[in-house]
């Protein structure tokens, strides 16, 4: 993305906005990945991220829409992420929950910067998460993210996957996790755990109620060869 590109993009920035406060310090070697800019390679990737002077700017890979800018203080081996301030123009960019808006950039910069201690979800507390995340050892072999998506949108990512073909949506777990959700409400949570094995590069994931009381399903990785 050129330069000029990005300034249109910072620019754009909607004037009806609202703020969240972060005081997160980051070495400047890790910022790094932020100052070099991070460009998607294609549309599956949600993201563009640049800096400009003493802000970052977050903008929509599909249409270039600045959605966040984070406001940086350098001082000498640090950079210190003073505050959020996210569009509040529904057009671009629906919601209404500063709260929430705070938690997905945390989730984002965490995912970025390959790290797990920047957003700790409570669900992490839950004993059944707990246990669950018992079994991986050693603990630095594997990255682990919790998520919340609707009945609506699982229904939705199992109709997606069906195009692997039937074989393999029935041993990776989604055709039986399909049909425990088939009737439930739309509208009703589901609690996810994902779990990344860095040294096979697989993941395994993990539905329960949205709780964490009991266990719905898991989704397990199926080798290539017996798809």
């Amino acid at each position: 993305m050129t330069l000029e590109k990005q300034k249109q993009i910072a620019s754009s920035f909607s004037e009806k906005f609202e703020g969240f406060e972060l005081g997160i310090s980051l070495p400047t070697a890790e910022f790094s990945l932020f100052d070099n800019g991070v460009f998607a390679n294609s549309m599956d990737e949600k993201w563009n991220v640049f800096v400009l002077e003493n802000f970052m700017y977050w903008a929509r890979t599909w249409t270039n829409h600045c959605i966040c800018k984070i406001r940086l203080t350098r001082k000498a081996d640090i950079v210190i992420l003073e505050m959020g301030f996210v569009t509040r123009d529904n057009t671009q960019f629906n919601s209404d929950n500063i709260n929430d808006d705070k938690t997905l950039f945390l989730k984002l910069l965490q995912a970025y910067l390959e790290r797990d201690d920047i957003y700790v979800d409570p669900a992490f507390n839950y004993d059944i998460i707990k246990q669950t995340l018992s079994k991986y050892q050693p603990v630095s072999r594997y990255k682990k993210s919790i998520g919340r998506q609707s009945v609506k949108i699982n229904k939705a990512i199992y109709q997606s996957v069906l195009h692997f073909g039937q074989d393999y949506v029935n041993k990776t777990g989604w055709t039986d996790f399909y049909e425990k959700i088939k009737n439930m409400d739309d509208e009703i949570d589901i609690l996810s755990l994902y779990i990344h094995d860095k040294e096979t590069n697989e993941g395994t994931t993990y539905h329960f109620d949205n709780d964490g009381k009991a266990l719905i399903n898991i989704i397990a990785p199926v080798e290539l060869s017996s798809r």
